[in-house]
């Protein structure tokens, strides 16, 4: 299927400039997905120059590929593709795990393919124990709900996580006013 996007990586270049970085644990789970699928998704570049998929090249390169598939963006201006990056990566954290369904994707998995999906024992065990979750319902009036959300956004701050969701937020809140309870 991306057979007809392949590109050899020596006409591809990392970017410079690129802000986001790839942890060891990153390039492990991207490692460990190239050698158990092959490539899936295409890179994108533009001009050469990678928009997404730096962290795929450096890789691949390590495997000894040498060749990428790459969907080509050349009708964006650099600014554009600069935009589409930084976009790209910021969305992916913005997402939440829905750790009842995650917890219930694990089970329906063979044990050796849950070894391979990027969570360590630990975070698969904080899943099963988040799986029971309860979804409430909460009426407030607007004035109210603007205040729980410059609450949530403060605890975001002040535990330097953007990604902390809306129910953690809350349940830090209300475990710091129960005194830790």
């Amino acid at each position: 299927m991306l057979q007809p996007h392949l590109k050899p990586i020596r006409d591809l270049r990392a970017d410079p400039d690129n802000a986001r970085l790839h942890p060891t644990r990153n390039l492990e789970a991207i490692r460990t997905s190239l050698q158990t699928n092959g490539q899936v998704l295409p890179v994108l570049e533009r001009d050469g120059m990678l928009v997404s998929g730096n962290g795929t090249m450096a890789v691949a390169q390590r495997l000894g590929w040498t060749h990428l598939a790459a969907m080509s963006l050349s009708d964006l201006t650099v600014a554009r593709a600069r935009a589409l990056s930084i976009m790209l990566n910021r969305s992916a954290e913005q997402a939440e795990w829905d750790f009842p369904r995650l917890a219930l994707a694990f089970e329906a998995l063979p044990r050796d393919l849950v070894e391979l999906v990027g969570f360590t024992s630990e975070e698969r065990h904080q899943a099963y124990k988040r799986r029971t979750v309860q979804m409430v319902t909460i009426k407030a009036t607007l004035d109210q709900s603007e205040v729980i959300k410059r609450a949530i956004e403060r605890v975001r701050t002040m535990e330097s996580d953007g990604t902390i969701s809306d129910g953690r937020a809350l349940e830090l809140i209300c475990a710091d006013f129960l005194g830790g309870a």
